[in-house]
């Protein structure tokens, strides 16, 4: 079973003042680092990019636009078709690129 980690609250942390020609001794960093008090990320976006796109695929709106086409296909009401469908997958795919590019930019932020 691995060590539970010390965390304590950063105005409780004890301060060094070392050189800044020598640092941290190791004794030092070892404890900072057994405290919580460094800096390393461990993970980025916690997205997926499947995720991502049936998230904006499978929404409510998207849902209701469906059964709007059904019953407008279904009553045979003279419009164009491909119009309404057009704007609800060029809604749907801008959504999805804008997030992949956000959760990209993230995940090179967290490096």
């Amino acid at each position: 079973m691995p060590k539970k980690k010390n965390f304590i609250n950063q105005k409780e942390a004890k301060r060094f003042n070392p050189s800044i020609k020598n640092g941290l001794s190791d004794d030092q960093v070892y404890n900072r680092m057994e405290q919580g008090l460094n800096n390393i990320v461990t993970m980025g976006s916690n997205k997926t990019i499947l995720s991502i796109i049936i998230k904006h695929v499978f929404t409510f709106f998207n849902f209701i636009y469906l059964i709007i086409f059904l019953l407008l296909v279904s009553a045979k009401v003279p419009i164009s078709y491909y119009i309404f469908v057009f704007i609800v997958v060029f809604n749907t795919v801008i959504g999805i690129y804008q997030e992949i590019k956000s959760k990209n930019i993230i995940d090179k932020l967290s490096l």
